[in-house]
């Protein structure tokens, strides 16, 4: 019942303010040695205008999302009244309050189904409350105020107000209060307001600047000061232009300076840990951070690739299902015509022949279309069906267009400026991934969330993520899953054989016994480690992964037999993330170079590339003759597929990859 009145206060402290948590879970609560509640994460919190009560982004964790954001309605303070039901009765019996093994049955089922009774001896008027939180119909659902009111919490309130009588008497006046405004206050944010006042012996560490970082808002401040306070401007490096551009060694000296980093050393750390987050690029995608005169680009100041808009579509837009559907029978036409089957089990893809076959021209037709087409207007499943089809030919028309990635810097590149043009707003490969199929949640190794507060592209963001999705998306690779197309009419029979199928060549259960003559033993589980780097999507604990991963394995039983007697052990393997390009014998005679130079012209004339006059990112347009200078290497030529040790080189982590934008 403490915890009760406690969750109960924090919550009206945020709702008096206008502020919605979103994302209220077991995880999100923590308690102190003496029993005290601290509610956490904001990073899905909305601080609502003073003008409206509602909000309608599609935000939460599955098992505690209300009936009427499932439902695609608006929603208010009550969303988080109906998720601390959940939670209450999560504490009450040590189960979800609303489970199921499919993304689209647990939906159905907070809508329709009903909670089981609680068995265990818990007084009636605690049942009641709970009760009163779990009303599907938000009008009859309490308010956090009219909980408060209620009998049962009294003595608990009294309780609370003593304590908290008793902590004021001891403490003295606060000059600031944190949290009045609608963001928390952080070490940054202090400075950033009393710079003046700045204690010059007590510098920021690297571990205290980068922790710190993890606040969302707090973070783009940081950036939109670091973008005024650097000398971003046009460069020009061996008669090479560079656009909107600063030195790394600039960004040290800021970082130095005004952040207080005891050392130019650390300084070059964070710098890293932004690099390899996708913060900002080399201009050349070819070099790490340094403290040196190398040239890098924020991610806000480069200019997208948009390889759908070679002819902007002017008119009314046709019915969504037609283009949904013409884009679903254009891919299936490249995927039976150029993707195989490997002898080694992998997804193999011809790029070569794809590039110059009808199939992939009537895609590149079809994806134009897209321009007109307004995602919110399909319903989820079409969708959701959508999106992946959007994700895993984007990456094709990537590669074909543009050319596969070399380093990891291109690759981060790729993913992030590789775009379609949706209805007037661009969407790369990670908006794809981690806004929209993910549910807006951070990608590996970032610092924010995709999509910022007051982006409308958020509005069509998935409800909840799935996380069957991961072993549908296509990556480029020979270890990531087939490629394949998804219709919404079988998307969730479809995403159960994409697991199970990925599983079964990937996945081993091994028994290791300690005396081969006796029983019992240690079950080793081997899973893809792309389970390890997004292990949050699937529980986050060994055991949770594994309780998602036994519903789709014949040895379920076995899995959960050992979890139950903690016998099992949970070990990831690397994938192969070499290209899953179908290689082909070159011709004889050395004629495979004018063959290739053939393919790629007739790619450039017909494949809709387009971004910036001359099809490259960030570059001043041109169509003249190069200006003198000594040669560039070949390697980074637009849309060359590179030999196949250069398409092997480089890629590697979960077989998600990029390409080589050679623009400058």
């Amino acid at each position: 019942m403490s915890f009760f009145a406690q969750l109960l206060l924090a919550l009206q402290h945020l709702h008096q303010r206008k502020i919605l948590h979103r994302d209220i879970k077991t995880k999100n609560v923590f308690v102190t040695k003496e029993n005290k509640i601290k509610l956490g994460d904001f990073g899905l919190s909305k601080m609502l205008d003073a003008s409206t009560s509602y909000t309608a982004s599609a935000v939460g964790t599955p098992y505690y999302l209300s009936p009427e954001l499932c439902e695609g309605k608006s929603y208010n303070n009550k969303s988080d009244v109906w998720a601390l039901g959940c939670l209450l009765y999560e504490l009450c019996t040590f189960k979800h309050a609303f489970d199921a093994t499919s993304l689209p049955a647990l939906v159905m089922c907070i809508i329709k189904g009903e909670i089981e009774p609680i068995t265990q001896p818990y007084s009636v008027a605690l049942l009641e409350a709970i009760q009163l939180c779990l009303r599907k119909d938000p009008e009859r659902r309490p308010s956090v105020d009219e909980l408060l009111a209620l009998p049962v919490l009294e003595a608990e309130l009294k309780k609370r107000g003593r304590e908290v009588a008793a902590e004021m008497a001891g403490t003295s006046g606060v000059e600031r209060p944190l949290f009045t405004q609608g963001h928390v206050e952080t070490v940054l944010s202090q400075v950033s307001s009393s710079r003046a006042g700045l204690d010059d012996a007590m510098p920021f560490t690297n571990d205290a600047v980068l922790s710190e970082l993890e606040e969302a808002e707090e973070f783009v401040d940081l950036l939109q000061s670091l973008r005024h306070a650097l000398d971003i401007q046009d460069r020009v490096v061996n008669r090479v232009p560079w656009i909107k551009c600063f030195l790394g060694r600039d960004l040290v000296d800021h970082l130095v300076a005004d952040l207080r980093l005891p050392g130019r050393e650390q300084a070059v750390a964070v710098g890293r840990k932004w690099l390899d987050a996708g913060v900002f690029h080399h201009v050349g995608k070819s070099e790490g951070f340094s403290d040196s005169e190398a040239l890098f680009r924020f991610q806000a100041d480069e200019i997208p690739i948009v390889l759908n808009v070679k002819e902007v579509l002017r008119g009314p837009a046709p019915p969504p299902a037609e283009v949904t559907g013409g884009l679903e029978r254009a891919m299936r036409a490249c995927v039976d015509s150029c993707s195989t089957t490997g002898s080694d089990g992998a997804s193999m893809v011809d790029y070569e022949s794809m590039a110059v076959g009808d199939a992939f021209q009537e895609w590149c037709a079809a994806a134009q279309e897209l321009q007109r087409l307004q995602l919110s207007a399909l319903p989820y499943t079409d969708r959701i069906a959508l999106l992946v089809n959007l994700y895993n030919m984007l990456l094709v028309h990537g590669f074909i267009t543009i050319g596969p990635p070399h380093t990891p810097q291109q690759r981060q590149h790729f993913m992030c400026n590789t775009a379609y043009a949706v209805c007037g707003q661009q969407y790369s490969l990670q908006d794809i991934h981690h806004g929209l199929l993910r549910a807006n949640k951070k990608p590996p190794n970032a610092y924010t969330r995709v999509f910022g507060n007051g982006d409308e592209r958020a509005r069509v963001a998935a409800v909840v993520w799935d996380p069957r999705i991961h072993f549908a998306l296509n990556h480029g690779t020979k270890g990531s899953p087939p490629l394949r197309v998804y219709s919404p009419a079988t998307l969730d029979r479809d995403l159960d054989e994409a697991v199970r199928g990925y599983l079964a060549r990937h996945m081993t259960v091994q028994t290791v016994r300690a005396n081969p003559h006796g029983g019992g033993g240690t079950v080793k589980v081997v899973l893809p480690a792309f389970v390890d780097t997004f292990r949050e999507d699937f529980g986050g604990s060994d055991g949770a992964v594994l309780r998602w991963v036994a519903q789709y394995v014949p040895e379920r039983d076995q899995l959960l037999d050992a979890l139950a007697d903690r016998s099992v052990r949970l070990s990831f393997r690397e994938l192969d993330v070499t290209i899953n390009k179908t290689l082909r014998p070159a011709p004889p005679g050395g004629a495979g170079g004018g063959v290739r130079r053939s393919v790629m012209a007739r790619i450039r004339n017909k494949g809709g590339r387009a971004g910036t006059p001359d099809g490259e990112s960030g570059r001043p347009g041109s169509r003249g003759p190069p200006p003198p200078g000594p040669p560039r290497a070949p390697a980074a030529a637009a849309g060359s597929m590179g030999s196949a040790d250069e398409l092997a080189q480089g890629l590697s982590g979960l077989g998600v990859v990029g390409g080589v934008a050679t623009g400058r």
